[in-house]
């Protein structure tokens, strides 16, 4: 699994940081990278650039010798996420695991185009995306033409007054989401 933080964040930073572990005792490798917006470089992203540190990291993969990859982003590393399995179809990628982002209307325009089953996720107290966000993001993947052949939805209820756009209280759920949907996908 190769994870992609947000804006100004970084790969030991929540959720990424935090889920290595968890996911690595069920099974499954992992790669958290830094991409060119990490830390201080928020609000500095080029899709073209970013892509660049994708594409470097699925070279890692492969050469380790992983044949089944699955991309994760978080915030706006999601938008980067979709738009590198909408234009870079390896045979290595087999799903795209979606923390919900910032970009939703850039989001909805590359989620159509990605051929990989998909799964949507949001902490129920998430104070930065609108409830609404992923439902529409869900429409857009699955409407005629949308090319994933399977796309869920996971609400993560979280009862604490912090907001939970990085899922500060919620890993152990967050964890037990994904490790669910590998696990029906086979990965």
């Amino acid at each position: 699994m190769i994870h992609v933080h947000g804006s100004g964040g970084n790969f030991c930073g929540l959720p990424h940081g935090a889920q290595l572990m968890p996911l690595g005792e069920q099974g499954y490798a992992g790669l958290a990278i830094n991409t060119r917006q990490h830390d201080q470089a928020i609000n500095t992203d080029n899709f073209f650039a970013v892509r660049n540190d994708l594409a470097a990291a699925t070279a890692v993969a492969r050469a380790l010798g992983y044949q089944r990859v699955v991309l994760r982003g978080h915030s706006l590393g999601t938008v980067q996420v979709l738009y590198y399995a909408a234009t870079d179809w390896s045979p290595e990628f087999r799903g795209v695991i979606r923390w919900y982002d910032e970009a939703a209307a850039t989001s909805m325009e590359w989620i159509r185009r990605v051929p990989l089953p998909l799964v949507l996720v949001r902490d129920a107290n998430d104070q930065i995306i609108l409830p609404f966000e992923l439902h529409q993001l869900y429409a857009a993947a699955t409407a005629p033409g949308a090319l994933s052949p399977a796309v869920e939805i996971a609400l993560i209820p979280d009862s604490h007054p912090e907001n939970g756009h990085q899922f500060p209280n919620t890993i152990p759920e967050l964890t037990e989401v994904a490790v669910r949907w590998l696990t029906r996908l086979g990965l």
